[in-house]
């Protein structure tokens, strides 16, 4: 097996994983190479990566991820641990179960293909959300959204979010959107402080095409993942839809999407997570 770690060197926790998981992994005799997030490699080839960061760091690679489609364990080293789920307690040897171990389990993510007008380029691909707004914040637009070219309705508001089920947990979640099981394919559309009560998050089919159009603003920005922004030329419409591309997940045997899922809302609201889930810790297969 040829594996893959990737490390943030801006976390000194992440160096120290690294190291400890590159050794391990020697020890072992395995083909492995570690990566920072600041110097991209070809992911061509390896049988299995290990992104050691947090959520942040796993939508910066999210788009290099699904275009490789390699099987990825997402370690946790930030804070929220949504994406990056898995967490090791180096000092009882989580790195030497880990590689001894097979029973892990796939947890396929898809996401979303985001254009800008009429543009041909390869659209760009993101795993939580696309934000229509204006480039200056603090200054309302009008928006349109359209499913499969029909209005659905028109508001004055700060902006949109389209995000997929991972991302209904992310800003989508901020701005009152609901919950969507991961494993459910669809699209979320949540306006963004909207002038009036009509408009509300609305789920919507993966087959179907969003469209968002901003009539009369000049100034207008779409931001993927929270990572990078382009221009919307005025009079343009930005187009969402569900892409087949996917990202592989590995977690552990004992993981489940509700556990996971409710002890990161805990931590986002500030609260203890509560014992007994499986994503306090990474347990090999048939580890109690």
């Amino acid at each position: 097996m040829r594996l893959g770690v990737i490390f943030n060197p801006a976390k000194p926790a992440a160096s120290r994983a690294a190291e400890a998981l590159v050794s391990a992994a020697l020890r072992r005799g395995l083909d492995v190479a570690r990566m920072s997030v600041e110097a991209p490699e070809p992911l061509a080839g390896f049988d299995r990566l290990i992104l050691l960061g947090g959520d942040g760091t796993v939508l910066q690679w999210a788009e290099r991820l699904a275009e490789a489609g390699v099987p990825v364990l997402p370690v946790n080293l930030g804070h929220l641990g949504f994406l990056a789920s898995a967490a090791l307690r180096e000092e009882e040897g989580g790195w030497e179960r880990f590689l001894a171990s097979r029973g892990w389990v796939e947890d396929r993510r898809r996401l979303l293909e985001v254009r800008v007008g009429g543009r041909q380029e390869v659209p760009p691909l993101v795993l939580n959300d696309a934000l229509i707004a204006r480039q200056r914040p603090g200054r309302t637009l009008d928006v349109e959204l359209r499913v499969e070219e029909r209005l659905l309705y028109r508001y004055r508001g700060d902006g949109l979010i389209v995000a997929t089920p991972t991302g209904s947990t992310a800003y989508a979640y901020a701005v009152g959107g609901p919950v969507v099981d991961p494993a459910l394919p669809a699209l979320l559309a949540c306006p963004v402080a909207p002038h009036a009560a009509l408009p509300r998050p609305v789920v919507i089919a993966p087959g179907r095409e969003v469209e968002v159009r901003t009539p009369g603003a000049e100034d207008v920005v779409v931001v993927l993942d929270g990572q990078r922004q382009r221009e919307v030329p005025a009079g343009e419409a930005v187009r969402v839809r569900l892409s087949a591309k996917e990202i592989r997940f590995l977690r552990p045997a004992a993981y489940h999407p509700v556990e996971a899922l409710r002890e990161g809302l805990r931590r986002m609201e500030g609260l203890e997570p509560w014992g007994g889930g499986s994503s306090d810790r990474l347990r090999a297969p048939g580890e109690v």
